[in-house]
């Protein structure tokens, strides 16, 4: 595209259009998906018969053919046995090797990194964030009559730094893992 072609991206506009693909496209597909009742092989013997994963497939399929973004070579791979231990992943990664070919960027949905020869980028990890809190506002215990109002709560201190990541009333993050603007 010619440089004069190319113009700023409004924010907000970005922001309204992504919010509508997001309710009016993605988040209905999520829905059609999660409908499906597809297990993996320990809790669902009948997986192959059932042929709930290869709809779960087709159906991946089907919307991401949908989308014709002009983008460079992406590879989706949707892993079924995962709640299963994911014992037959490496038999269909060296299957498929020729089709997936070198793969500079792998994002796991709900995974861990599987090597330090590629970069590795995990979403949706539930329970992922850990760590240890504590917050001290005192050395010693002092009785509540000499320092009530005057020493402050550690759980509200501990609530207010927690909410500076997540607003305790709406959920809202307020933290992204996107690059830092320069200025």
């Amino acid at each position: 595209m010619p440089k004069a072609a190319i113009t700023a991206l409004d924010e907000k506009s970005v922001e309204e259009f992504v919010s509508r693909k997001w309710d009016n496209d993605v988040v209905p597909q999520l829905v059609e998906y999660i409908r499906i009742p597809c297990k993996s092989p320990h809790f669902d013997a009948d997986w192959a018969k059932n042929g709930h994963m290869d709809a779960a497939v087709a159906l991946a399929e089907q919307w991401s053919r949908a989308q014709r973004i002009p983008h460079a070579r992406i590879v989706g791979l949707i892993e079924c046995c995962e709640e299963s231990g994911s014992f037959d992943l490496p038999a269909y990664l060296d299957a498929l090797k020729s089709r997936i070919g070198t793969v500079d960027l792998v994002i796991g949905l709900d995974s861990g990194c599987g090597n330090y020869e590629q970069l590795w980028m995990t979403t949706s990890l539930r329970g992922i964030a850990a760590g240890t809190l504590s917050v001290e506002v005192l050395n010693e215990g002092v009785h509540s009559g000499d320092a009530s109002g005057v020493v402050p709560s550690s759980f509200r201190i501990a609530r207010q730094l927690l909410d500076r990541l997540e607003d305790s009333r709406t959920g809202r993050t307020s933290f992204c893992m996107c690059p830092m603007r320069r200025s």
